[in-house]
Order: C-alpha cells, then structure tokens, then sequence
C-alpha cells in the first residue's frame, strides 16, 4: 500500500504539473527534407534525417536560447551486436556498432499541442539481426525530452548476441558544464587539462600528472537513477523512472560520464554481466526506457542536482508512462509484497530480494539474465518488502543477501494485473557446523576491506605494496577487516606469494571442518581460470579453479556481477590447540615488479570467508 505521504506528494506533482502544462506553450513541430524541429518553449531539439540521430539540443533559459549538444553526436542510441554468421560479403565493422542510421526506414512524426513523438525505425542488416525502433518524445511544459529503444527480433532471423545497447549525449565543451554530479557524494570538477598521453580506453594521463579514467564514474543501476553534468546556469540529467529493463538486477554496474559524455547504458556485458542471446528461430522483443533527459536552470549546481533528484520522484510517481506508443510497453501492472525470514535465527543484515525470469543453464542467476524484465527492493533486516508496477507474468523469486553464503530461489511466482501477490518466506539457512570464525559478511561484495571505497580509483594494484609490504597476515580476534585485508588479492605480491589468516583454537578437532570461500569477482592473471591454493597448517587441501567472473579489478570495482560460493571440507585433525594458519594464494602468483610497467595482473576478492567445524 502506497504510504499516506507518497500519495499527497503524487497527487501534488499530478496537480502541479497539470497547471504547469496548462499553462506551458503547445509543442510545435516543423519537418523538411532533412530534418524534424520540435520545440516546446522550454526546449528544442533537431533531428537529422540523414543520421537518424538528434544533432542539435537547446534549452531556454530567460529568453535566450543556450546550446547543451550539437552536432551528430548530440543525442544518439548505438548498440554492440555480433552475429553466429554472416552471409558471404557482408562485412562486420570491427568493434560490432551499429547505430540507427545504417538502415533506416523513414521517420515518422506524430504531433499534437500536448506532444510530439519521432520514431525512427531501422531494419535488420547482413549481420544486425534485430528490427528496431527509436522513440523521441517532447512534451508540453517539460523541460526535457525523453527516449526509449524497442527492439525486435523476428523469428525467421539468424541467432545473434547484443552485448551493448546505451543512449548517448555529447555535450559542448564550452565551459556550460564545469561539473559531473553522480550522487550526493560524488560531485567531481570536470578537468579541462590537456591529455599527455592514453592509458587504457577511455583513460588519460593528463599534463597537471593526474589520470582521468570514464571507470572511476561507473556506478549501480540501483542506486543511480538520476545524474548528470552540471554547470553555472543549466544543468543536464539522465533521469529513469524504472530500471526493469536493465539487465543484471540491482548490483549491475555502469557508466555514466565522462569527459563531455552522457551515457544512459541500457544493457551491457561489462562487470561479467551477460549479454543479450537470441536463437534462430526464436521471436523476442523489450523495451528498453523510456529515459528523460531533463535539462534544468537555476542559480547553483547544489540547486539543479536538489531539482534533477525531485524530477526523477515525479517520474518514478508516473511510471509506467500512459503515453507511451510501442505495444510491446506494458502498462497493466501488478504488485509483490511479502516478507522472509530466516528459520532459527535473527536476520544480521538486510537483502535484496528480486523477481527476475527463470534460470537457464546459459542464464542461470539473476545476475546473469539479461532479456527479461527485472524487478528488485531492498530490505532492512526485518524482511519486508512491496515491488510495484510489476509487468505481469511468471518469475523466479531469488533473495540475496542477509549474510548467508546461498540464496533463496523460489520459481512459479504469478504476478497478475491489478492483483497483488504476497509471499511470506521461510528462509533456511546454510550451515556445515559451528563456526569457529567468519571473516566480512556475505553480501556479494568485497568493499568491506580496505580500499574497497576506493576501488574506482586507477590502478589500484600499485597501492597494494605500499599498504602491504609485508603482504597480508590476519589475525583473526585482533585484526580489523577494514584495515588488515586488502579488497583485492591481485597475483602479485610484496614478499611472500601467499596470504595468511592466524587463529587459535582452544581444542583439537575431529571429524570434519569446512572452509566457505565466497568470491566477488575473479579475473586469471594468464589463462582461462584463476587458481587458488588454499592450505590448512601448511597441507595444501584444495586448489580452487575460478573462471574469469567479469573485470572488476580493471573497471574499478569491488565485485563483478557473478558470485561464486566454494565451500572445501577437509580433516578437522588438521587444526589442533593454540595458533593454526590458513593461507591463501595464487598458484600464478609473481613478484612486484621493481621498476617498469605491470601487465597481466589477476586478482580475487573475497566477499565472506567462515570456518566452521562439526
């Protein structure tokens, strides 16, 4: 049920924004040969026939009319596709892009006083092998517009994979925009200083000796629902109301800005998330937004972004839009609510708790599905929990989170339109004895560690030596996580090639112990799989095999989207009374390097490592 205070502030937007649009100038709307112009007396926008793209953005602001984007990248959608096969000829550009204008079929503008849409449509090519629609609509009294993609692919169609799909804003560079506004925390100057020389993609040593890297922006799709670039006198918002068409669910990663960019990533395989794969024969189609991007003036960039965030409130109020054309956009919705709990004890941690379509062997987790719709909330520790405006259908229930090494998976949950539907969950835990000690929580992420705030900093293997230099030791009782454990074992090391966890047991042991390695990402240093040596008193009892899970050490990161969970049984007459040692390392593992450049560096973090014995 929608709280008392929600409602008044929904019903107050509604209001205010009917009086404002009553008030507001019609959308005006004028096509040539080449070109559709919108404008709505707040904004205006051109879009180019000949690049399918917008290439010309501006806001007014006191009577002048003042630029945001110009030229052909000034608003676009691209995606990154390959196919199985090709047919003999065609010709794959190298980095897969396609954007609208490759094949297009012409515009079509529908325009009333109250909105104007552009859709612009493209057909499969010799090796894009989706149908495509590009929606742009400006509404009366926005200061905005919005976009959103609907993707097709007919079943007579070959198999393909989409493994990027984003809408794109490049904005002028002429000083508007001085600042990038992420989160409340994260507002960063934009530098202006030349590049010296490029790192890595997207990734610059600047003349004044600092790195400017895009990856030091990327954020959660949960937690990122509204930023942008801001500057003086005009500030420009990615804003989405919901984030079901994402892929990967709450702890998928992505970029936002960088340099004179805006990204509104809609799916991507970045941080080991899974792309988009489609069979011959199989009929699929999404919609991926609507996005508005609104463009706001005020007197401060402490007063565009507090705007920009009531902005996306209202969205969020809206949702599922009532205007929105393609017949693929649900606008029947359902609700989930309910609670978990776990069986014989007291929840330490919250959970997310997410409906995703159902597992796959080739889409298996939440994590990793990627052509359905998703719908997630968070929870406190209490377990309960209201998802609404749920597309209709059938989901698997996961619930992740809440300190435990494995999730409650539930299929067969029926969301109906205009219905609600509840569960109640009785969560068991996971146990393979007493547990001796537990190091962080399990929680899919290793920036409980130190320098795992720091993770989107750049190269942040370099600092590893500086902080460690005797390599990691932990003593388990008098050691802080926080301080003691890096977030990230990388494959190289100061001194010794391993990492040791000391701890004291009061009695020897019999029977059998188990040892829960849970795992937030896993990159080889060479090779297909990381291999990690694990020995108990210096008996080597295991050596796990962990494939790549993504690039969280190179894209900044504390966790890549998989999680792997390996829980290694071994003698408890390994341990005995007084000090024991568990070390871990890499069997690639190799010296720091003491001069020169440092390739090919693999890493592990550790979400939770617990001993138990029984």
């Amino acid at each position: 049920m929608i709280s008392l205070p929600r409602l008044f502030t929904f019903l107050f937007c509604l209001v205010a924004g009917a009086l404002l649009q009553a008030a507001a100038p019609p959308v005006t709307a004028r096509e040539d040969a080449g070109s559709i112009q919108l404008d709505n007396g707040l904004i205006s926008l051109e879009y180019s026939k000949q690049t399918a793209t917008l290439d010309a953005i501006y806001r007014y602001v006191a009577g002048q009319r003042l630029a945001v984007a110009t030229g052909s990248d000034a608003y676009y959608w691209d995606s990154v596709s390959q196919p199985e096969s090709v047919a003999a000829g065609v010709v794959v550009p190298t980095n897969g892009n396609f954007r609208v204008h490759m094949n297009p079929d012409p515009p079509r503008l529908i325009a009333t006083p109250e909105a104007a849409e552009i859709v612009a449509p493209a057909r499969h090519n010799g090796w894009f092998f989706f149908d495509i629609e590009i929606h742009y609509v400006l509404r009366r009294g926005d200061a905005g517009f919005y976009a959103y993609a609907v993707i097709r692919h007919p079943a007579e169609l070959p198999a393909t994979t989409l493994y990027q799909m984003r809408f794109v804003s490049k904005t002028i560079t002429d000083g508007t925009f001085t600042e990038f506004v992420i989160g409340d925390e994260r507002v960063k100057t934009i530098d202006r200083n030349a590049v010296e020389k490029q790192l890595a993609n997207a990734t610059y040593l600047l003349t004044d000796g600092t790195v400017q890297t895009k990856y030091q922006n990327s954020s959660y799709w949960a937690e990122t629902l509204v930023y942008g670039h801001a500057g003086p006198r005009i500030g420009l918002w990615s804003i989405t109301a919901s984030t079901e068409y994402h892929n990967g669910g709450p702890l998928k990663q992505g970029q936002t800005v960088h340099d004179n960019v805006l990204l509104r990533v809609l799916t991507s395989s970045h941080f080991g998330a899974s792309p988009v794969g489609v069979a011959k024969g199989e009929a699929w189609s999404k919609v991926y937004g609507p996005v508005f991007t609104y463009i706001n003036a005020g007197g401060s960039i402490a007063e565009l972004w507090t705007d920009a965030k009531r902005r996306q409130q209202e969205e969020e109020a809206r949702w599922p839009y009532s205007w929105v054309t393609a017949p693929e956009y649900g606008k029947e919705r359902g609700t989930f609510t309910g609670s978990w709990k776990l069986r014989g004890e007291i929840a330490k941690t919250g959970a997310w708790v997410v409906l995703s379509e159902p597992a796959t062997p080739r889409y298996p987790d939440w994590t990793l599905q990627s052509k359905g719709y998703q719908f997630w909330a968070r929870t406190g520790a209490d377990g309960r929990f209201t998802i609404r405006n749920v597309r209709p259908g059938r989901y698997t229930l996961y619930i992740s989170g809440a300190d435990q090494p494995a999730q409650y998976v539930e299929d067969g949950v029926e969301i109906h339109a205009g219905a609600a539907t509840t569960r109640n969950v009785a969560w068991t835990p996971v146990h393979h004895g007493r547990t001796l000690w537990q190091m962080g929580t399990f929680d899919r992420t290793a920036a409980e560690f130190r320098n795992g705030e720091s993770a989107r900093d750049f190269e942040m293997f370099k600092r590893y030596p500086k902080d460690f230099p005797e390599d990691v030791t932990f003593t388990v009782g008098a050691s802080d996580p926080a301080r003691d454990w890096n977030y990230a074992q990388w494959s190289i090391y100061a001194k010794k090639p391993v990492w040791t966890i000391r701890f004291r047991c009061e009695e020897p042991f019999a029977g059998q112990a188990a040892l829960t390695l849970a795992f937030s990402s896993a990159q080889p240093a060479r090779g297909a799989m990381t291999n990690l040596q694990v020995s108990v008193n210096g008996k080597l009892i295991d050596t796990v095999h962990l494939p790549k899970t993504g690039t969280a050490g190179y894209r900044g990161s504390a966790q890549d989207s998989p999680w792997n969970v390996r829980v290694l049984e071994f003698d408890a007459g390994l341990l005995h009374a007084g000090w024991n040692e568990i070390t871990l390392g890499h069997a690639e593992a190799r010296p720091f390097p003491a001069s020169g450049e440092i390739r090919g560096v693999g890493q592990v973090m550790y979400d939770a490592i617990r001993l138990e014995v029984r």
